[in-house]
């Protein structure tokens, strides 16, 4: 008869998971080797006092994951603003954005998005786009990319019914990764 072993990973934060593990980098890798999702989160909050009074409040979630061909982005953004006791802002937005490599310079993308805006009486704003796109530049430190595709949105605005518009879009983004901490990243559609 057979005797079983387990063993369990070690993670620098001294819990045993074996779901995950450190690889030499510091990013975190599943046992079978595909990336897991890195995270950012950041909230903000002012505060003015004095001839105006104005409160501020801001959240942001960010994720992104890549493996093999596919890379997945996840973006959430919340601000929520008071100027003399009267909201100035309640904005919310969200976007999922899948993109797979077809060959080393080109891609296909589908992005799906959904906002509101209550200060601008948008009361739901979604989106569907599928598009091809190429990279111009793909080096480690800087990334430039561009392409287009096809939407359809729904909006939702106070005092006008739902309605659905058909757009033809272009896309365009580059990252500069200037050190280990520090990254400039753009996004633009038209």
């Amino acid at each position: 008869a057979g005797t079983e072993e387990s063993a369990a990973v070690q993670t620098e934060e001294g819990s045993s998971d074996p779901a995950a593990q450190h690889n030499p980098d510091g990013q975190m890798e599943s046992v079978k080797g595909k990336p897991a999702w890195t995270k950012e989160i950041e909230f903000g909050f002012t505060l003015q006092s004095g001839r105006r009074d104005a409160i501020d409040v801001s959240g942001r979630f960010s994720a992104n994951r890549i493996v093999d061909r596919d890379e997945y982005r996840l973006r959430a953004r919340y601000l929520y603003g008071e100027t003399q006791s009267l909201k100035s802002t309640d904005q919310f937005d969200s976007s999922f954005r899948w993109r797979r490599d077809m060959n080393p310079r080109t891609f296909t993308q589908a992005q799906t998005a959904y906002d509101f805006n209550h200060i601008n009486h948008i009361n739901h704003d979604f989106s569907q786009g599928i598009g091809v796109g190429r990279k111009i530049y793909n080096l480690d430190t800087f990334s430039f990319s561009m392409g287009g595709g096809a939407t359809a949105r729904y909006r939702d605005e106070n005092g006008d019914p739902g309605r659905w518009n058909y757009m033809v879009d272009a896309f365009q983004d580059f990252d500069y990764k200037i050190n280990s901490i520090f990254k400039v990243a753009q996004d633009a559609n038209v």
